[in-house]
């Protein structure tokens, strides 16, 4: 650092020859006539305030335009020195040289700046401003100089020189009604100039007469070095007396010269037949398709899977030679739509070959809703080793498919196991597949007992499995009384009580091995009302309380209530009242 040490009388002393936005330390200490000091004062330091400058030879103005200038400066001088980091400039533009008003300004860090929104061909003045790193100035300003703006110079319309737009602007130049024929124009201003708003537009004329006028959309490049634009559409009538033209303007609104202003003779509309390929679908379930179609010799063939009619969401899109596509994983119940064409054949081929379906829906199983049927597949559900019990349970397809060979079937379980010749087949008694089938089954049990439970299972002619709560076990019948629970990984506890004088009905679980576990309480209906727990447990026995409120923490309504438990390996349904 460079110091300067003097004694002056006073108290106070001028530094010269400093470097402009440089910060300087000071300090200072006394000494008497006999040479004694004082310590030295604190240390204080300040910046010297910001250098701008325009050396003899410098040219200010670096690029001139119509509507920008750009201008540049110096940081200082080599006799006076040059501004430290940290200064910045404040740049002024006018078309007056008093600077009023002020036309566009710009603050920067750098020693040069662009200012727009100029009009072309007119004088505009600049002027710069310097702050040291402290955001301080002398509000002193230097002028630049001054220059004239570029007067306007009209744009130009251009082929792209793209691939099938070297001579024209259309692409493809022979097409269908529901072929899109893209265009495409190059449009360059030397003066940088944008164009104006909606510009370019693309006319499309048939016969002589405008059809369609579109604004073209921006693609790449620059207005000074050439800017693509594009649009598409298509022309619903045959013809081979369609024409185009572009035009543009530039933001002063001269207009665009060049080969696309003039009127060019294409394309041709005509009608492309399709080859007609007869698609099917040969498999259909809850979660695939197959399509198969006639076969071309030597063919390939684009074949397009969707779930919308429109084609805008595709499954999937192959090119392939053979003449069958398989599609798995998709979602049963749902509509999707096929397309296939030659690969050498336009899109328009797809819409002579194009089919839909809708996958298979999964059959349900539910209770009949009859008498003694409305909670339950079974009455009665007490009796003894003479009692015929009447299993019945409906059985709903929305596809209409029967159920499979030997279904629905119900299950009689006795301890857990299996009895004897279970599971049985059911026998139909009513009803439609699409509106609910009702089958029915009758069996006198020969053993007494509390520990039967049973439930149904069915698949439709495809083997797709039913759901639904008849799929659960259900605790029932009680033969000749006998009470024996030991066998069932629930125990209910207080299965009818009255929740608000605060009883609780308390639910003990067995856990066989460690896995998910899941104990909700469903109304008749089949509706969640409560989820006790939902999770991983380890092996043991376990206990969770209902205290005869749902998920949301209301009371419920007395009734009865279905206690579904899901365990590693098996699941199982337990009634539980609620009274007043």
């Amino acid at each position: 650092m460079n110091t300067n040490e003097e004694y002056d009388p006073g108290v106070a002393s001028s530094f010269t020859a400093l470097t402009p936005n440089t910060q300087y330390n000071f300090k200072a200490k006394a000494r008497d006539a006999s040479g004694l000091e004082t310590p030295e004062s604190p240390v204080v330091s300040t910046y010297t305030l910001a250098a701008v400058a325009i050396p003899g030879s410098w040219q200010p103005f670096t690029a001139v335009y119509t509507s920008s200038v750009t201008v540049t400066w110096s940081s200082g001088t080599a006799s006076g020195g040059y501004n430290g980091s940290g200064a910045s400039y404040l740049v002024q533009a006018s078309t007056s040289s008093n600077f009023l008003p002020v036309l566009a300004s710009s603050s920067t860090r750098n020693t040069s700046a662009t200012l727009a929104e100029f009009n072309p061909n007119a004088t505009h003045y600049f002027r710069a401003q310097a702050y040291n790193t402290l955001g301080v100035t002398d509000y002193s300003w230097l002028v630049l100089g001054s220059t004239v703006t570029s007067p306007t110079q009209s744009p130009t319309l251009a082929w792209t020189g793209e691939t099938n737009y070297a001579a024209d602007g259309v692409d493809p130049e022979t097409g269908d009604t529901v072929t899109p024929f893209v265009y495409h124009v190059k449009y360059t201003d030397a003066d940088n100039d944008a164009p104006a708003n909606g510009y370019p537009k693309l006319y499309v004329l048939k016969s002589g007469t405008t059809v369609q006028t579109l604004t073209m959309n921006f693609v790449s490049g620059s207005n000074s070095t050439g800017a693509i634009y594009s649009t598409s559409t298509m022309l619903s009538a045959l013809g081979a007396d369609y024409s185009y033209h572009f035009e543009a303007y530039d933001v002063w609104n001269a207009t665009a010269t060049g080969a696309p202003a003039a009127l060019v003779d294409a394309p041709n509309v005509i009608s492309i037949p399709a080859t007609a390929l007869a698609p099917d679908f040969i498999v259909r379930t809850t979660t695939t398709l197959t399509a198969s179609w006639t076969a071309v010799t030597g063919a390939n063939y684009v074949a397009v899977l969707a779930s919308d009619s429109g084609y805008a969401s595709a499954v999937s899109s192959v090119t392939q030679s053979e003449t069958t596509k398989a599609y798995s994983g998709l979602s049963a119940g749902t509509s999707y739509y096929f397309e296939v064409k030659l690969a050498t054949e336009t899109d328009t081929a797809f819409a002579s070959n194009r089919i839909s379906t809708i996958t298979t829906s999964a059959p349900a199983l539910a209770w009949t809703g009859e008498a003694n049927y409305t909670a339950d597949g079974l009455d009665p559900e007490t009796g003894n080793i003479g009692t015929s019990f009447i299993y019945r349970v409906k059985y709903t397809d929305a596809d209409n498919e029967a159920p499979g060979s030997g279904y629905p079937k119900v299950h009689i379980l006795k301890a857990g196991s299996e009895i004897s010749g279970s599971p049985f087949t059911m026998v139909y008694v009513s009803g439609s597949n699409t509106t609910g089938a009702i089958y029915t089954y009758s069996k006198t049990l020969a053993a007494v007992g509390t520990d039967y439970t049973y439930y149904f299972e069915a698949q439709d002619s495809s083997g797709t499995a039913a759901s639904g709560m008849p799929t659960y076990s259900v605790d029932a019948p009680d033969v000749a009384g006998v009470a024996r629970q030991a066998d069932y990984k629930t125990t209910v506890c207080d299965n009818l009580f009255n929740p608000r004088t605060g009883g609780t009905s308390k639910v003990k679980f067995n856990v066989p091995a460690s896995g998910k576990v899941s104990l909700k309480i469903y109304d008749l209906s089949g509706k969640l009302i409560r989820t006790l727990y939902e999770g991983d447990y380890g092996p043991g026995d376990f206990q969770r309380d209902w205290d005869g409120k749902d998920d949301s923490g209301r009371y419920v309504f007395p009734s009865v209530y279905l206690l579904h438990y899901v365990y590693p390996g098996g699941k199982e349904v337990r009634k539980i009242g609620v009274r007043r």
